[in-house]
């Protein structure tokens, strides 16, 4: 019996169980960075509805071994990370089967950590577990804030689910500038935002701008959207961006500097249409070529959500 079979008999059946679903997880992903995350083709959509249906499917089976709640919460909380893969899709035919099935399990993280919350200090909460409802309630934001209708018809169940967590991050709050005070601005932000998740038009922006944090790409979309809403710096900087990305002989590069420069109040406020664009892309925002603040997701506690530079 090797060393690494030997200590395997001396761990827990819960740490065996959170080992394997995390081992499932990183080889989920592996297989989606591999298959592409971005301008995906036809062919490439479907090879990822598969991948992530071949996860979840071993997730669930996993989940027949859970012990108690505990053991079930940490099978939902890897359901969540392997079905937030969906939002890379762009298949538009397939969101509402796709954000259906995210909301179902984004739905039961919250139940069970709510639970969870009721029979200890919320301050003890493990890191992992608190990151597992972050995913969930900017999963559940983006869901709710689309046109999208639900398949399963729970809605408004979604809808008390996502104020459920925004509570509860509240509560797990001891300073004004930790992860989970953050959290609770910004989900309350854009839930309260017309703008938020919207085109310059109003039609839905479904696709995520940014796609390159895998299954935190809709966490990191979402705090984009947030600095867009909150700071008129950060949006001239994103206009700017757009438009050095146009074509050099297209006129209205040309015409960028004097027409920031008479920008209207009410043209400041409109969503900004990166349409299809990769300017929204983690890596190349943090490009060392481009003039942008290196706190562009200075988000405290992303680095622990394994949304990092590295």
């Amino acid at each position: 019996m090797s060393q690494s079979q030997s200590r395997q008999q001396t761990l827990s059946s819960a740490l065996k169980l959170r080992l394997k679903w995390q081992d499932l997880c990183v080889q989920c992903g592996s297989a989606v960075s591999e298959n592409g995350m971005r301008h995906l083709t036809p062919d490439q959509d479907r090879a990822l509805s598969i991948i992530v249906r071949t996860y979840d499917l071993q997730i669930r089976d996993l989940e027949y071994t859970a012990a108690d709640d505990s053991d079930r919460l940490e099978c939902n909380i890897a359901q969540l990370y392997i079905r937030s893969f969906y939002f890379l899709k762009q298949d538009k035919t397939s969101y509402a089967t796709s954000f259906d099935k995210i909301q179902q399990v984004a739905r039961q993280v919250i139940a069970r950590v709510e639970k969870l919350t009721l029979s200890v200090n919320p301050l003890s909460i493990p890191s992992y577990i608190v990151n597992g409802l972050l995913f969930a309630s900017y999963a559940l934001l983006r869901i709710l804030k689309s046109s999208i209708p639900f398949l399963s018809g729970e809605s408004e169940e979604a809808k008390s689910s996502l104020f459920a967590a925004i509570g509860l991050l509240k509560s797990y709050s001891i300073d004004s500038n930790d992860m989970c005070s953050k959290s609770y601005s910004c989900l309350t932000t854009l839930w309260n935002s017309p703008r938020a998740f919207k085109k310059a038009d109003g039609s839905d922006m479904l696709e995520l701008r940014a796609r390159s944090r895998l299954n935190g790409s809709h966490v990191v979309d979402a705090i984009l959207w947030w600095r867009e809403e909150t700071d008129l710096h950060f949006r001239k900087q994103m206009q700017t961006l757009k438009n050095s990305a146009l074509d050099p002989t297209d006129p209205l590069r040309s015409g960028a500097s004097s027409g920031l420069a008479v920008e209207s109040e009410q043209q400041q406020s409109a969503t900004l249409d990166f349409g299809d664009t990769s300017l929204f892309d983690f890596d190349y925002f943090m490009g060392g070529d481009l003039s942008l603040p290196q706190d562009l997701l200075n988000f405290p506690g992303l680095d622990t959500m394994g949304l990092s530079n590295t």
